[in-house]
């Protein structure tokens, strides 16, 4: 149960549910057509056939994977993704397409629609898929949380602190400027065109939103390169991380002023290691 509760990363590029969509539809042309079950070894049409039923289980993942998924933001926020979610929702897709399967055979083939060929065909499509499902999607995890926890627990270690060379910052928004420090600044989160800035102004920690895009702000401050975009949605500064945490879904940033935790990006895992390692 503690591991079916846990983080698992949830898929949040369109671009990757839509290239998910066509792996898939391949696979089940390219397995249909290898090993031609539900009679299609006797059908002289077999590859076209076949070729509808990957066309088939692509409609039905784009529609869920594609077009459902966005409609649902809060369901599928990958703060709330766990394991189990991960592998009902696969199941949930499997199903679908399992009796669109039904649909499609019994128009093609010429069938009579009835419970015994939905049945078949969810058998096929479900029972058969059940147990590699849920093992590739344990599997995955283990091996992402393993991965993380590592590249934390290192990286933890790694840390430098403060630098002795405190550089005055500002955040221009419009006619005004956000006046900082290096040694102040934690970290800033977007939300569309505006900007929630945490900073320490001696024993206090403030929020200050200004009107102003991550894009142009991290332009702003490219120069310091102790300050880094780590996720979409946050810029930090590296100096004042007091630690790393790893799980399923990637690294985790957290502040001694704050309780506030700041996710990175998996795709700049690699360049945050490789901005850390300039800084040292």
């Amino acid at each position: 149960m503690a591991v079916l509760t846990d983080k698992y990363p949830a898929v949040t590029s369109t671009t990757i549910r839509i290239l998910m969509s066509l792996i898939m539809s391949f696979f089940v042309f390219a397995f249909l057509t290898v090993f031609q079950p539900f009679g299609l070894n006797a059908e002289p049409n077999a590859i076209m056939f076949c070729a509808g039923y990957g066309l088939t289980c692509f409609i039905v993942m784009f529609v869920l994977n594609v077009v459902l998924v966005p409609l649902l933001p809060g369901f599928f926020n990958e703060k709330n993704w766990l394991v189990w979610k991960e592998i009902v929702w696969v199941v949930i897709n499997v199903s679908f397409i399992g009796l669109a399967n039904a649909l499609y055979s019994a128009w093609i083939l010429e069938l009579e629609f009835t419970l015994e060929v939905v049945g078949t065909f969810q058998f096929y499509t479900v029972a058969v898929a059940l147990l590699p499902i849920i093992l590739s999607v344990l599997t995955n995890y283990s091996r992402l949380r393993s991965k993380y926890e590592r590249f934390s627990d290192k990286l933890s270690k790694d840390i430098v602190g403060h630098s002795s060379n405190v550089q005055e910052i500002s955040l221009s928004s419009g006619n005004e400027a956000l006046a900082l420090n290096t040694e102040s600044f934690l970290f800033a989160k977007s939300a569309d065109n505006y900007l929630e800035v945490v900073y320490q102004d001696g024993d206090l920690l403030k929020r200050e939103v200004i009107r102003k895009t991550l894009k142009s702000a991290t332009d702003e401050l490219e120069e310091y390169e102790h300050i880094f975009q780590v996720h979409r949605s946050y810029l930090v500064n590296l100096e004042r991380v007091s630690r790393f945490s790893g799980n399923a879904q990637g690294l985790k940033l957290h502040f001694e002023e704050t309780d506030s935790i700041v996710p990175v990006s998996r795709n700049l895992t690699n360049a945050l290691k490789e901005r850390l390692t300039i800084r040292h």
